[in-house]
């Protein structure tokens, strides 16, 4: 993943540069002028590093490499480690050098080679398997292979929880043939196969099937390339098929969706984007209907300076000079301008400035949050243990405090209330949570689990309980509830290509769902109990572009009772959408017109609803609270006199966000902006942020 990116605007400027990560409790270790490891403390003896800092590699603007780069360790303390980056000279000095140069850091997860396994098969000896060849080869290779696929395999390390992988790249170097030098270095996505699947086989038609031996599913899907190895078609399991094309910047351009192999003659989605001169970024995205969204980039940086969406409106960003960091975004409103600022320490978010009012946020030296403030206002304060050590406690701005105990896996075993013991956990030998005991309830929950540690059971010792049920594909398949004596089940089915099928609901009844060529779901019927009629239906149909070229967006839906199998109307609308994707018009089967206009924070400030006879315009101020209502009666015109209205007023010049008052009744609140009193006689208490009771007048509700 790109941690940094440095830039070396010309000849006279710096050549190293100094970088500052945040290790927590790892261990940093120099392992040669070009790594540096990272290792977790539980591994005295660094054996295994959890991630490899790599010194980078440097990119002048003309697109030449060089991995010419040192990276060394400077100093490592209190979860802070400092490296300097040093860059080759003679490479930067080189005549040929087109300036500017950018230097990017990575950080690796340290990986077996032991659990990477590759191959790339020949389409001249479509028979052989040249796992192991020590090279890979991928597009058309004249001299020997002819045209290449390949695909790697990567078991990656353990992931905590909350983390996943969000993308992959490969870096391919590019050769006129299997002798000749390189003509160019390029990057391409690294697509997961869908799916949990175990074995593959690659066929002579060019395709490949995958295929689950747990579940014994297989699905085929089959793939066309250019000479670069660079996907172009693809046809799916189901049927659908996707069209990809490129510029000579080896840049997607666009993808269309259709229900056969690049056929336009079944209705399809088309979506597109438009580049920079060099191919680097792209400036205009365009949707399904055509209409683009631009962007200026700052060429040296990247950095995105400005967009104009569909309708015309305009965001303008702004950065620091030193970190690129984001300072700013504003743009227009029917109120007048709005904008957010933000601040940094340490690299830390320290503020946010919006609405005339400021978010301040404290950290210790490691970087952990340890309060939260609103103006002058605590909201929350955190302490945590010494050495970057473990949450414990938490006290919000109403004196409210939760306190926190580890065990020595730093697994949360106990929860304060105020000083009193509110919940204990226990976990069972591989770390799931086994039992929770709360403590103010009386009530106990016991968690039992799979081999693969897929959550079975959750039973409480008030007689409650719930089971649930999975595939082999690790989705869940339904649950049955025990409560009062008395079990209710749900279930779930799947179809080959992962669309949900039927729902069995606790009452009995279903929800069937069908789907068009483009994985749209165009019919749901609903029946509310087992055997019952009628069945509720809701049809859909979708906005049209121009010929078979269709989108996503809701055209009609119309509402029946089925008796019998015939179709009862109940209900039909009809949506328009403005170029931005707001709903701009909803017509009923009576033919009554509901018209909506937005400014442009694509906030709603005007609904003309004709059925209700009544024209509504909205107001707000520039942090986007609403200010106020003003009613009429219906017209797509000129408003004439007003009817009615609400007022809204937000009276906290601390807390500018805060509604302080509704049509003239006043709210207060605590210090962390629960409500405490409101109109009726109304009056509520908290702990911490949690509701303790509600009242109106001698009346509990809660």
């Amino acid at each position: 993943m790109r941690i940094f990116r440095n830039l070396i605007k010309n000849r006279d400027a710096q050549t190293e540069f100094t970088e500052i990560y945040d290790i927590g409790k790892m261990t940093a270790r120099q392992k040669d002028n070009k790594t540096i490891e990272l290792f977790d403390k539980s591994d005295k003896d660094q054996k295994t590093p959890v991630y490899i800092i790599a010194a980078p590699e440097m990119q002048d603007a003309s697109g030449v490499f060089s991995d010419n780069v040192s990276i060394e360790i400077m100093d490592q303390e209190e979860g802070k480690l400092s490296v300097r980056i040093s860059a080759d000279e003679n490479w930067l000095n080189d005549n040929a050098r087109v300036y500017p140069v950018t230097v990017d850091s990575y950080v690796f997860t340290s990986q077996d080679p032991a659990t990477i396994s590759d191959t790339f098969i020949s389409q001249r000896e479509s028979g052989t398997n040249f796992g192991g060849n020590g090279a890979m080869y991928l597009g058309n290779e004249t001299a020997n292979y002819g045209a290449c696929r390949i695909l790697v395999k990567t078991q990656l390390p353990s992931l905590s929880k909350g983390d996943m992988v969000v993308g992959a790249k490969l870096r391919m170097v590019q050769f006129p043939d299997g002798f000749s030098s390189v003509n160019s270095d390029m990057e391409v996505d690294a697509h997961a196969i869908r799916g949990n699947y175990e074995n593959f086989t690659y066929n002579s038609d060019n395709s490949t099937t995958f295929t689950n031996t747990k579940s014994g599913i297989t699905t085929k899907e089959t793939e066309t390339f250019d000479s670069l190895g660079r996907t172009v078609s693809t046809i799916n399991a189901d049927g659908s098929a996707s069209n990809e094309s490129y510029t000579s910047s080896n840049v997607k351009m666009g993808t269309v969706d259709t229900s056969g192999n690049l056929s336009t003659g079944s209705p399809y989605l088309e979506t597109g984007a438009r580049y920079s001169y060099n191919g680097n970024y792209a400036t205009t995205q365009v949707d399904q209907r055509g209409n683009g969204t631009g962007c200026t980039i700052e060429e040296l940086s990247g950095l995105k300076t400005a967009e104009k969406d569909p309708r015309g409106n305009v965001t303008q960003y702004t950065y620091d000079t030193k970190n690129y960091r984001l300072t700013g975004v504003s743009g227009a409103s029917s109120a007048g301008m709005i904008s957010n600022t933000y601040s940094y320490v340490n690299d830390l978010l320290n503020s946010i400035t919006h609405n005339g009012f400021t978010y301040n946020f404290g950290y210790d030296g490691f970087g952990n949050m340890t309060s939260v403030k609103v103006g002058s206002q605590t909201l929350i304060s955190n302490e945590f243990g010494s050495g970057d050590g473990n949450l414990l406690s938490s006290t919000y701005g109403n004196g409210y405090q939760l306190g926190y105990t580890y065990d020595n896996y730093d697994r949360v075993t106990g929860v304060t209330k105020n000083g009193r013991s509110a919940y204990r956990y226990t976990y069972d030998a591989r770390g799931n949570l086994a039992i929770a005991n709360d403590l103010l309830s009386g009530v106990d929950t016991r968690y039992s689990y799979d081999l693969s540690d897929r959550l079975l059971k959750k039973s409480a010792s008030d007689g409650t309980s719930i089971e649930y049920s999975y595939d082999n594909m690790d989705r869940s398949t339904g649950a049955a509830y025990t409560f009062a004596g008395q079990t209710k089940s749900r279930s779930q089915t799947y179809s080959s290509d992962n669309r949900k099928g039927t729902v069995n609901l606790l009452t009995g009844g279903t929800v069937t769902r069908s789907y068009d060529t483009l994985n749209r779901e165009y019919v749901t019927d609903v029946n509310p109990v087992k055997g019952s009629d009628p069945t509720l239906r809701a049809q859909h149909t979708f906005v049209s572009v121009s010929g078979n070229k269709t989108t996503t967006l809701t055209d009609t839906v119309s509402n029946y009772k089925r008796v019998g199998g015939v179709n009862i109307p109940l209900s039909s609308y009809h949506y328009t959408y403005d170029a931005n994707g707001n709903i701009q018009t909803v017509t009923d089967a009576d033919g009554n017109v509901t018209t909506y206009t937005y400014d442009q924070q694509n906030q709603l400030v005007r609904a003309d609803d004709q059925k209700a006879g009544i024209s509504t315009v909205y107001t707000y101020d520039v942090g986007g609270n609403i200010t106020g209502t003003k009613a009429y009666a219906y017209t797509t015109g000129d408003l004439g006199t007003q009817t009615g209205g609400n007022s809204y007023s937000y009276g906290d010049d601390n807390w500018k966000d805060l509604l302080t008052e509704y049509n003239g009744q006043a709210i207060t609140y605590d210090e962390i902006g629960n409500p405490l009193a409101y109109r009726d006689g109304m009056s509520f208490t908290w702990n911490g942020r949690q509701m303790n009771s509600a009242k109106v007048g001698s009346q509990t509700l809660i």
